[in-house]
């Protein structure tokens, strides 16, 4: 009888095992979905603008001043930038994920850092003022410039993203 209720509770331990792992698979998956759905999202945004100066620039290539083909094929660039920068970010989480991302810290100058973390996400600022405050004096410190310009770029673009158009970004 002892062996018949230590059987029972072991099974109705592990059927409670199977059931949380498999709410946590569900809940997984559900995460995963809506991971996807922003991805796309964001990366539709680039790709869209991308294609679109592309193909007014070759429709209208004889018909255009050079200040203004320069321009178009300046946010061409800025936005096949921010493309390069959500993929990097993409890979980065999975590097995070796997435990496998590699800091690469060297002595980096703080206001060339912000100054490249800013010129990333200008034109998709809007009517919103940002303001960078910056000591005097040069700071060097070490850091893996590269992920934390990608850092700085995620907060400026969530500040502008839920920040009403024409407020102050500090």
């Amino acid at each position: 009888t002892v062996i018949s209720h230590i059987t029972l509770v072991m099974e109705r331990e592990r059927l409670n095992e199977e059931k949380e792992d498999t709410k946590n698979q569900i809940e997984k998956e559900r995460l995963n979905s809506t991971l996807l759905r922003s991805i796309s999202h964001d990366l539709r945004t680039p790709l869209t603008g991308i294609a679109g100066i592309s193909n007014f620039l070759y429709d209208n290539y004889n018909g255009l001043d050079e200040e203004t083909a320069k321009s178009m094929l300046n946010d061409i660039c800025t936005d096949a930038e921010w493309l390069n920068s959500m993929v990097e970010n993409l890979l980065n989480m999975t590097r995070i994920s796997e435990g496998e991302l590699v800091l690469k810290k060297q002595p980096e100058v703080v206001d060339d850092v912000v100054s490249e973390a800013y010129r990333r996400i200008e034109r998709l600022k809007g009517g919103r003022d940002i303001a960078i405050n910056m000591p005097d004096a040069v700071m060097e410190v070490p850091m893996d410039g590269r992920l934390i310009i990608q850092v700085l770029v995620n907060l400026l673009d969530n500040a502008v993203k839920y920040t009403p158009e024409h407020a102050h970004i500090d």
